[in-house]
């Protein structure tokens, strides 16, 4: 498995149960049990939020998931290698992706924005960057299971593809996480088959970045003010 590059590794979601529960058709009290308070800096191997479908159950359902994908056949129930990203164009070949992408276990990642940095090391300025017509939107993710051992977890990575003109101005990397639209939303956590269409970069026009303050780089800092 080879080391991947951080495109995405910070993110935001400050948003109240209702909100959640409206947008990704989940009983509110659900969306209650498992949501924590107003996080700005969430950082890669936390537990993060993430809608999944249960097939038993035939609704979707509100997970924490490990921010940093575990394969199924990991020996170890960590690793190395930065999985917390996934390229979407490598998916279908990178042995740490290809079982949960073939599998259609696939997830969206709610946020209210995510961040990118851009400059030299020691004076890098770090950028919030958000939709403009939703206030909590959707990245796209994968997920997987590991239960070796004795041992249980589910993880997820996020996925990321060529990054739009203004996501490209924030940052160094020309990537940007995949957004899902709202009305694509039931069709990536449900279809019986993959889904390549619905991974694409998001217009410019359709987001907004400002600069924030940089200890959004300090992952014990949770950073409550985006500005």
């Amino acid at each position: 498995m080879r080391l991947f590059k951080p495109m995405c590794g910070r993110f935001a979601l400050a948003s109240d149960p209702s909100t959640l529960s409206r947008l990704f058709a989940v009983v509110e009290d659900e969306v209650t049990a498992v949501q924590a308070d107003a996080q700005y800096n969430i950082a890669p191997s936390q537990n993060i939020l993430a809608v999944r479908y249960n097939h038993n159950t035939l609704r979707n359902e509100f997970v924490r998931m490990k921010w940093g994908l575990i394969p199924e056949w990991a020996k170890k129930p960590d690793t190395k290698y930065s999985t917390f990203n996934a390229r979407s164009e490598d998916v279908t070949m990178k042995p740490a992706f290809r079982s949960a992408y073939r599998k259609n276990q696939r997830c969206l990642i709610p946020t209210t924005g995510f961040y990118e940095w851009k400059g030299a090391k020691g004076q890098k300025q770090a950028y919030f960057i958000y939709c403009r017509n939703t206030p909590v939107f959707a990245l796209a993710g994968l997920w997987d299971h590991r239960a070796q051992e004795g041992e249980s977890l589910t993880s997820c990575t996020i996925l990321t593809i060529q990054a739009n003109e203004l996501v490209s101005a924030c940052h160094d990397r020309p990537r940007m996480p995949v957004i899902i639209r709202e009305e694509d939303y039931e069709k990536w956590l449900t279809f019986p088959e993959p889904v390549p269409e619905l991974m694409k970069t998001f217009p410019s026009e359709e987001m907004s970045a400002h600069p924030v303050n940089s200890n959004i780089f300090k992952s014990k800092e949770e950073n409550k003010s985006k500005s």
